[in-house]
């Protein structure tokens, strides 16, 4: 699929990630090393894969280690994990809060998944500076309970379902380029010196000095985030960011987006023009089981216009697009004129025309990316500092919500969305 989320999966809940690093490009032309999760023998890639499974499995993880300092895993609100079938424990030594594996090793973590919903996995070894290198990944756990033909749930519970072809996912994240260079130079990493490169293990960097200059959605700054899942011009970035979907009127069912904030601070995400309902936090749906008449279970669920995502945590958001006032040229015009070309500035995006599903031409200078007469709007972070490729504003922690025109809409005005996911 060319947008929404890219799962993982194992017929027996089996994986196995390989620490190792690499590198990834940013919008400003940038490359920056990383540390980051390979699947299996795959390539490396950032974040790491989205490992899928269902509520009940017995996940196992294999760590392998290619990196040149310890490292392990952690999965914060999963339950009972062992590691090499121990259980799991701090290791001051080690600086970890789990077993790790050694250079070149590895260790096998195994747990139930008894919880679905949206968990991050990550390093439990000096994370301050692994997982700002990039040591992080999500995990998806499928509910057991089943949902009606064309529906799905994020819990075990009907209040929280959605529409399956509409799942997407936003993993929040931060790159200091200074910091990431200085892991680099200290592990002689491509680095060729006279006298030769001595590596400094375990490498470390004075966070006095940590400011970030790139902070990402799925891996990816904006622009690139709004190009699609495994764009080959992103090869080690599988990830897209774009939210794609229908108006409410065609599209019954909520859209679902899954935030994980692997950063070290507060992202407050804020979807323009729209409202995301909060229906889970951390694996655990918003819901009070004897908050209803008779003492049956009510749903807690509130809906934010900015959604404040804090370190560490998960949380699951339903939203429509819902088409108020339905504007159509002919039968319910706006009722001003739309200004002229000498009185506009035309954007690549823009249809030509405020009527969703009517594609106009822009100015001769500008090239037209609209496709069929669809509306877009942005979602970002509402710090408006994180919205920036190293200081240059519209880039970062930015992508866009996309609403295709009904398709009905579309054949009225002889337009084509080519299909897209869910139609």
């Amino acid at each position: 699929m060319s947008e929404g989320i890219v799962c993982t999966t194992s017929n027996t809940a089996s994986f196995v990630l390989t620490a190792a690093p690499g590198y990834i490009n940013t919008p400003d032309g940038n490359s920056v090393f990383m540390w980051s999760y390979a699947n299996g023998n795959s390539s490396f890639q950032y974040p790491g894969p989205v490992l899928c499974v269902n509520e009940g499995d017995n996940v196992n993880i294999q760590l392998k280690n290619n990196l040149p300092v310890p490292s392990s895993l952690v999965f914060p609100g999963l339950t009972r994990v062992k590691a090499d079938g121990q259980p799991v424990q701090l290791d001051l030594a080690s600086r970890s809060l789990s077993k790790p594996a050694q250079p070149k090793g590895s260790v096998t973590y195994t747990f139930q998944a008894t919880n679905p919903g949206t968990f991050l996995y990550q390093s439990g070894t000096d994370p301050e500076l692994q997982v700002l290198m990039g040591l992080v990944g999500a995990i998806v756990v499928r509910p057991k309970l089943a949902a009606p033909s064309g529906q799905a749930y994020v819990y075990d519970d009907p209040s929280t379902a959605y529409d399956p072809h509409r799942e997407f996912m936003h993993l929040l994240t931060e790159i200091d380029p200074h910091m990431h260079h200085a892991i680099e130079l200290a592990t002689c990493v491509n680095v060729t010196s006279d006298p030769p490169c001595q590596p400094a293990l375990p490498p470390t960097y004075d966070m006095t000095k940590y400011q970030p200059r790139y902070w990402m959605i799925n891996g990816r700054s904006f622009p690139d985030d709004i190009t699609p899942n495994n764009s080959t011009a992103l090869p080690q970035q599988p990830y897209g960011a774009l939210v794609h979907v229908l108006p409410k009127t065609a599209q019954p069912m909520p859209a679902l987006v899954r935030f994980l904030n692997a950063g070290p601070v507060n992202y407050p995400f804020h979807p323009h023009s729209n409202h995301d309902s909060a229906i889970g936090v951390d694996g655990r749906v918003l819901s009070n089981p004897t908050g209803g008449q008779g003492g049956t279970p009510v749903s807690t669920s509130f809906d934010r216009f900015g959604f404040v995502v804090a370190p560490g945590q998960t949380s699951d958001a339903l939203f429509n697009w819902v088409d108020a006032q339905q504007w159509d040229p002919e039968t319910n015009p706006i009722g001003v004129t739309q200004p002229g070309p000498q009185n506009r500035t035309d954007g690549p995006y823009w249809s030509g025309s405020p009527y969703l599903g009517v594609k106009l031409p822009l100015l001769p200078t500008v090239t037209q990316w609209n496709q069929c007469g669809e509306y877009y709007h942005f979602a970002h972070s509402h710090a408006l500092f994180q919205v920036t490729n190293y200081g240059a504003s519209g880039g970062g922690m930015l992508t866009l919500i996309r609403v295709d025109p009904p398709p009905d809409v579309q054949k009225k005005y002889g337009q084509d969305c080519n299909g897209g996911p869910g139609y």
